[in-house]
């Protein structure tokens, strides 16, 4: 929260930068993303000039979330895996378990 900047009421709150980032993340999170969600991400990355991708694509939506996070040397809680990846270790896998 370096960044943070003050609330008209006051609180710290995230920078426009941070907050965009924080949504980008939990669209991501949440799967394919509504179009109502694009067009937020869309019109709020031109507004703090983050890059003009088809925010629709979630692996081009991770990157720019990626790029960010190695920028600023954060780290996601959880690793974001665009669908179909198909590269998901099960929790049998990461105990060093046979999956027959």
């Amino acid at each position: 929260m370096a960044s943070r900047v003050r609330d008209t009421t006051g609180p710290f709150v995230p920078s426009p930068e941070q907050a965009f980032h924080a949504l980008l993340h939990a669209t991501l999170a949440d799967g394919r993303p509504s179009l109502e969600q694009v067009r937020q991400l869309a019109q709020t990355a031109q507004a703090i000039g983050a890059p003009a991708v088809d925010y629709a694509d979630p692996v081009t939506a991770a990157a720019v979330l990626d790029d960010f996070l190695d920028r600023h040397d954060y780290r996601s809680a959880y690793a974001l895996q665009a669908p179909g990846a198909g590269n998901r270790v099960g929790r049998g896998r990461r105990l060093g378990r046979s999956t027959r």
